[in-house]
């Protein structure tokens, strides 16, 4: 009886999603309801290195069947300034892992050209909380190579 009672649990301990690549800033399941970071809003002093033209991107997701966005902000602190959709709203179903490929990042955003060396934030927003998005975030920097 105990087992069955620990499996119904099962769905509500993983029912949110993880950004596992690049990792999160940090991560705390009851914070990423928090709009624009998911309560991760002390900015890495380690950036993930991110080519100019973009990488993939991994999920690991909690729910059935989940709605993703990802985004970007430019800069060293973006606040919440999350303007450019770099994957337009997709539908995800099943759990686990989730893979973006080749996560494409436009040579110009906001009237800015994207530069190597240049700072910026991707957030991925899903829906799989009752209550509103869930958000996950990471620092990186724009380099002309690979990921690093």
């Amino acid at each position: 009886m105990q087992f069955l009672a620990l499996v119904a649990l099962l769905p509500l301990v993983s029912a949110h999603f993880r950004l596992n690549y690049p990792v999160s800033r940090t991560f705390n399941e009851d914070t990423l309801p928090q709009f624009p970071c998911g309560g991760q809003n002390t900015v890495n002093a380690t950036r993930t290195s991110w080519p100019l033209t973009g990488g993939p991107i991994q999920l690991f997701m909690g729910h059935t069947s989940t709605k993703v966005q990802v985004l970007i902000a430019l800069g060293n602190n973006p606040g919440s300034a999350f303007n450019t959709i770099l994957v337009p709203t997709t539908q995800e179903d099943g759990p686990n892992n989730f893979c973006l490929g080749s996560v494409y990042v436009p040579s110009t955003i906001g009237g800015m050209t994207v530069t190597a060396g240049m700072n910026a934030t991707i957030q991925v927003v899903s829906n799989g909380d009752p209550t509103g998005g869930l958000y996950n975030v990471r620092s990186l920097r724009k380099s002309t190579t690979s990921i690093g």
